[in-house]
């Protein structure tokens, strides 16, 4: 059976926000709510684990070929969504989508799917203070592995493109702090009902 009252929810937000902590937080807190969750982060790391001689040529998130491995897992992400959209009521979509076009071109796939389904941006928008402390620790973890550090400068570019979500995109938009879990989840209880 088709499951009904279905909602789908983007995560929104530039690198190192706390976008999959939070998708992780709601798991915990609502395990009732049953949220499938397409975890960007995942794809990436099978495809860095299985096939790094493809995707990652020097040691870095922003290699030449990093473009390459975001191509693939675009790919991957579109039967997944199709997938989830037929079989499950709750879906997380967990990446930066920090332009208005690359969420529309998700939200697009949602809104023409034949069986309603509402729509829900959260908005992870910490402190500048806290986004650049959070990437200066994940540039520490990239050297200590022996890695480029270049988590900074993606960030830094995503800021210069970011477009924050605004209420035509979506049916709700939250916008989240990263701190105020407990307002977070009483929006979001409101937004799935």
């Amino acid at each position: 059976m088709v499951p009904l009252n279905r909602k789908f929810i983007l995560m929104c937000g530039v690198t190192h926000s706390g976008k999959s902590y939070t998708v992780e937080k709601i798991r915990e807190v609502m395990p009732d709510y049953y949220f499938q969750v397409i975890d960007t982060r995942t794809i990436h790391d099978f495809l860095n684990c299985r096939l790094g001689f493809i995707f990652r040529d020097n040691n870095t998130v922003d290699g030449p070929r990093y473009q390459i491995r975001n191509l693939v897992t675009k790919a991957i992400q579109a039967p997944l969504l199709l997938h989830y959209l037929i079989w499950h009521r709750r879906i997380i979509f967990d990446a930066s989508n920090i332009t208005r076009k690359k969420r529309q071109l998700i939200l697009g796939l949602v809104n023409k799917f034949p069986l309603k389904t509402s729509t829900i941006i959260i908005y992870q928008n910490p402190t500048p203070n806290e986004l650049k402390f959070r990437v200066k620790l994940a540039d520490q973890r990239n050297i200590q592995n022996g890695e480029e550090p270049a988590w900074e400068q993606l960030q830094h570019d995503q800021l210069k493109n970011f477009q924050p979500p605004t209420k035509p995109e979506a049916s709700h938009i939250i916008e989240f702090d990263g701190q105020d879990f407990p307002g977070l989840f009483t929006k979001l209880k409101i937004a799935v009902r």
